[in-house]
């Protein structure tokens, strides 16, 4: 199946132009920079993922392998 998508793949791309293909690599870097947009956090949410992250280190041992 991965074979087939990568040919259907191949085959597009072998017939689009430069310019379009700038576009779509243009296009797909918009839509990453809309998707990862800073988080904000208050002072609250972050002293309690600070708690959080803390007690589980202590309360988990380490697993080794």
């Amino acid at each position: 199946m991965l074979q087939l998508n990568s040919n259907i793949a191949s085959a597009l791309i072998g017939s689009l132009t430069l310019e379009e293909l700038e576009a779509m690599v243009e296009q797909k870097r918009q839509d990453f920079k809309k998707l990862s947009a800073p988080v904000k956090m208050t002072e609250k949410d972050k002293i309690r993922n600070y708690c959080i992250d803390l007690l589980k280190k202590k309360l988990y041992a380490p697993r080794y392998k």
